[in-house]
């Protein structure tokens, strides 16, 4: 249109052009068309390739993400827990900036039930009967002994480097329980609870860090802030179930063992601390 003689507009151009491939289309269509006897049926080469390969492809387009990622679809199978660990941390975080955070109580010692019966299943699906199918559930338990892995060996230096933090005003101090599971096909899902300080239990931390006594007793009481049960969902996210366990950290130096050891509990009698 540029470099001809020509009437026609550049919109006008285009339109001829475009008639003109159509013609010629249909031209190529037609000389096809002379190769075949009249009438003559489409060959089932074609109506394979056009039609039931483009259903099929049609088919997975739509049924595909149902089948690999919903928990309706009969490609799921059981993916059972098979290792957990268990953390108490202590956190004094300071006002404007700054943190510092000291392990108490730590285990990776969890034992892991085997799958329970669909009648167990049923009487769990009860805490909350919208969320959890049972027809998809595998329900398993997870126990973590009362001590800790090992003794508390801490620096005597450490110890009164955060008894010095908790003294400060502009501190906040709180406890972080994590929990951490490992699923057979290496997804593994954490959950972290932080349980807020009173004045009186920095008070008791405060005292147990100073303390030189060969004898010593002590426990951390939160009452209501902690979940037994929990729901591993496809996500991989840990979400608490049914009402709230109060939760006892206790920790006692024996003469026998002239070390600090960690107790971790739900519920159960506290140990009163232990006077100066």
């Amino acid at each position: 249109w540029t470099v001809t003689v020509t009437s026609m507009n550049f919109f006008m151009w285009m339109k001829l052009e475009d008639a003109h491939q159509g013609l010629y289309k249909t031209s190529c269509d037609m000389k096809a068309r002379r190769q075949l006897p009249p009438a003559a049926p489409r060959p089932m080469c074609e109506k394979a390739l056009q039609g039931f390969l483009l259903l099929g492809v049609l088919f997975l387009l739509v049924a595909g993400p149902i089948m690999c990622f919903s928990t309706a679809s009969f490609l799921m199978k059981d993916n059972p827990i098979e290792t957990g660990s268990l953390r108490a941390t202590l956190s004094v975080q300071r006002q404007g900036g700054g943190k510092s955070q000291l392990e108490l109580y730590r285990t990776d010692q969890a034992r892991v039930s085997d799958p329970m019966s669909k009648e167990e299943i049923a009487r769990f699906q009860l805490l909350d009967p919208q969320r959890l199918n049972p027809d998809s559930l595998t329900l398993q338990s997870v126990t973590f002994p009362l001590d800790a892995d090992s003794f508390w060996l801490v620096s005597p230096s450490l110890r009164q480097q955060m008894a010095r933090q908790l003294q400060d005003n502009l501190t906040v101090s709180s406890l972080l329980v994590q929990l951490d599971v490992s699923a057979g096909n290496g997804k593994e899902a954490k959950s972290v609870v932080r349980v807020q300080l009173t004045q009186d239990q920095v008070g008791y931390l405060i005292a147990f860090f100073n303390s030189t006594k060969t004898e010593y007793k002590m426990t951390i009481e939160a009452p209501a802030v902690l979940q037994t049960k929990a729901l591993l969902n496809s996500a991989g996210q840990l979400d608490g179930l049914g009402e709230k366990q109060d939760l006892l950290l206790t920790v006692e130096v024996t003469s026998a063992t002239e070390f600090p050891q960690w107790r971790f509990g739900i519920g159960c009698n506290k140990v009163p601390p232990a006077a100066d």
